[in-house]
């Protein structure tokens, strides 16, 4: 049978046999078909919504890193809240999608769950995962950094006691604090070691850097990231004497009052992921940099 060719009105032949599409087809692009479009239409290409919004995201965040300004935080927030909000609706009203997203929603949720557990049982600890909050740890950790934790031992020097610690067998010395915004340079007293049994002993700077949780008036704190700069044993039980780097005194002088016991710690910092932690922090409502963002103590 001969093939028949038919002639639409703008002039394009069609054979029986397939379509080819002309420059009346409505058709933006590739093979989409005319209609709404899904996404920005930008000259002849279509950004779709999803992308978009990535794309927005990242900005917002990129613009908080640089000017620390607060609306880029709020900005990066809605993107985000938006993204998760156009996956997590259903295309269409109906029961079929609103059950195909509840299922989807469902599945997620029990995926990330199993990863949190999986990763806590494969690395001995309870919080596998944590985010930074504060400059406490400059320049070994940042703030917006994801954190990964691994049980265990924790590594720092070992002192023997043969009395409790009191506030006077600390170590000061002269260290220097630069403001971040202006350059100006102030001259502390930064506690740098202990003096135990007549010997002195200056903190582990290369101790890990650890995950614990204050106990009693202080939990409210939730959970703090420093280093370990030395491990206290005395009549057999041992305690951790914990200080952030970018913190003038060790934490038992203000943060806790008291030194971080074992059954405290949560792990110690493996791996670290930067910036991404920022999601979290606004999802947190978070804007605000910490008062230790401001300057670096050099120690």
């Amino acid at each position: 049978m001969p093939e028949r060719k038919y002639q639409s009105k703008g002039g394009n032949n069609f054979k029986g046999r397939g379509l080819r599409v002309g420059e009346q087809s409505g058709v933006i692009v590739g093979n989409q078909p005319s209609g709404k479009p899904s996404g920005l239409k930008i000259g002849g290409f279509i950004i779709k919504w999803d992308y978009l919004l990535i794309l927005l995201m990242a900005l917002s965040l990129a613009g908080y890193l640089y000017l620390k300004h607060m609306i880029f935080g709020v900005m990066t927030l809605l993107f985000l809240l938006s993204l998760f909000l156009r996956d997590a609706m259903p295309a269409k009203s109906d029961s079929k999608s609103i059950k195909s997203s509840a299922m989807e929603l469902g599945i997620a949720l029990i995926a990330a769950l199993s990863v949190w557990f999986g990763l806590g049982f494969l690395l001995h600890t309870s919080t596998p995962i944590d985010v930074v909050t504060s400059c406490s740890m400059v320049p070994a950790l940042d703030r917006g950094d994801i954190i990964l934790l691994q049980g265990g031992e924790i590594r720092s020097q070992e002192v023997e006691l043969t009395k409790p610690v009191e506030f006077r067998d600390f170590i000061k010395n002269e260290c220097t604090v630069r403001e971040l915004s202006s350059g100006a340079i102030r001259k502390e007293l930064c506690t740098t070691g202990l003096r135990a049994d007549g010997k002195e002993y200056a903190f582990d700077k290369g101790g890990d850097i650890v995950v614990y949780q204050p106990e009693n008036a202080y939990r409210d704190l939730g959970l703090v990231v420093h280093r370990a700069v030395m491990k206290l044993k005395y009549k057999g039980e041992t305690n951790y004497l914990i200080k952030g780097d970018n913190n003038p005194a060790p934490d038992v002088y203000g943060i806790t009052q008291d030194f971080a016991k074992e059954d405290h710690m949560k792990g110690k910092v493996i791996l670290r992921v930067p910036i991404l932690g920022y999601l979290k922090l606004f999802l947190s409502l978070q804007f605000d940099e910490p008062e230790n963002c401001k300057y670096v103590v050099d120690q």
